[in-house]
């Protein structure tokens, strides 16, 4: 199938991005993960929780549920930065803190 022809503005839906990133421990912290929002260039940055270490992607899920961004839809992809994964959400307002 060949596509003639794209317009931006017949897309339904739009998602806000953020990648989370995790980073093993180092000389001066632990393990933490990092939240960045592609759309403001903000980042946030948290420590991981024993008890669900190696799920940083849960854990930055919960984190933006719990301020309020719905996490809507999780994009893959194989050729991504390795311990990275996106997050999307429908909520374009409420902003990373």
């Amino acid at each position: 199938m060949e596509l003639k022809s794209f317009n931006t503005q017949d897309v339904d839906v739009r998602y806000r991005g953020f990648t989370v990133k995790f980073h093993g421990p180092g000389q001066k912290s632990g393990s933490h993960f990092v939240i960045r929002d592609l759309r403001h260039n903000k980042r946030k940055v948290i420590a991981m929780s024993d008890e669900l270490y190696g799920q940083s992607a849960d854990q930055a899920a919960a984190y933006l549920v719990s301020i309020g961004i719905t996490v809507d839809a999780l994009m893959l992809s194989d050729f991504g930065m390795p311990h990275e994964v996106t997050l999307l959400s429908k909520d374009f307002a409420t902003q990373l803190r």
